[in-house]
């Protein structure tokens, strides 16, 4: 049974993120640059999840680049987005982040 708490299963529902460069906006002419793949490994509970992160890098489906492992996250808490950042920081971790120019920051937009 999913999310049952008996141990991991064979993987669960998938959470595909897709990032495309649509040259000058236009859909014609997209190209795939990487995709993520968060897939619930059935072990949590119905309020906590566990999950496997894998990216793939420029558009090779399954050529694996990165992967992370989420352990017991609130989704009756936290949604979608959340589940994507703390995933994409498991597999590119903060050394990541030490690595990019000072100069590059990022601000919320009210």
């Amino acid at each position: 049974m999913r999310g049952d708490g008996d141990g991991p299963g064979r993987g669960g529902d998938v959470i595909r993120v897709t990032v495309e460069l649509c040259p000058g906006g236009k859909e014609q002419n997209k190209r795939l640059l990487g995709t993520a793949e968060i897939t619930n490994d059935e072990s949590g509970t119905k309020g906590r999840g566990n999950y496997i992160c894998r990216l793939f890098k420029w558009g090779i489906r399954r050529r694996l680049w990165r992967e992370s492992r989420i352990t017991n996250f609130p989704r009756e808490t936290f949604g979608p987005w959340d589940l994507l950042f703390i995933a994409l920081f498991g597999a590119l971790g903060e050394d990541r982040l030490r690595r990019m120019p000072k100069d590059c920051k990022t601000k919320g937009i009210e």
